[in-house]
């Protein structure tokens, strides 16, 4: 994996959209892989179809962010993916579902499907951050800095780090975990999507 953040996103989404957010990662020295994909239907629970935009923190970037020399670069890159989650976030998308999905959408589903931030578990699991749409831009400011909180702590202290002890409290084990911020805990937490239990058995939206 040859760069730092891979950003993949539908096709119709507006290619200025994207070209701003890149061309300011790029500035800040981050390696940047873009792709486009199809708009297609999905055949899954609602929270696990892909947003239209992803943002993907490669592992070799979060490893880097560990060293001492990188803090000031890291406090840059949060910054300008904050703004972005901020103004992406409240966009509305409509999701396309397969027709022979067995799971309805929320017609009161709190999740966006507009952006999302995955990432990877030293054992190769796939993260996938989850955001509530509708929020103030707090919220959105608090939701990153504590992805890269998170994933740090996961970089420093793996096997016994946040996420995977969390993870482990889940009620079904799943190889992929979905997470969202607990805004009365003030930080991530790994959700069943199926039932939308947070890990500690405490209820989801």
């Amino acid at each position: 994996m040859n760069y730092d953040i891979g950003i993949s996103y539908i096709e119709d989404i507006p290619e200025h959209v994207i070209s701003d957010f890149v061309q300011e990662l790029r500035e800040a020295n981050v390696t940047v892989n873009v792709e486009s994909r199809p708009n297609e239907p999905f055949m899954a629970f609602e929270w696990a179809i892909p947003a239209a935009i992803i943002a993907y923190l490669a592992k070799p970037y979060i490893d880097g962010l560990l060293k001492e020399a990188a803090k000031d670069y890291y406090a840059i890159v949060k910054e300008k993916l904050s703004k972005f989650t901020q103004r992406i976030s409240k966009v509305k998308q409509i999701t396309i579902v397969s027709s022979q999905s067995p799971n309805k959408l929320r017609k009161d589903n709190p999740v966006s499907n507009s952006f999302s931030i995955w990432s990877q578990t030293i054992d190769g699991r796939p993260l996938k951050f989850l955001f509530f749409g509708d929020r103030d831009d707090d919220y959105y400011e608090r939701c990153i800095d504590e992805v890269f909180s998170v994933l740090l702590n996961h970089a420093k202290e793996f096997p016994n780090d946040y996420i995977s002890n969390q993870a482990d409290r889940l009620p079904r084990k799943s190889r992929e975990i979905y997470l969202l911020f607990d805004e009365s805990a003030k930080t991530w937490k790994p959700v069943d999507i199926a039932t939308g239990v947070l890990a500690g058995g405490t209820d989801g939206p």
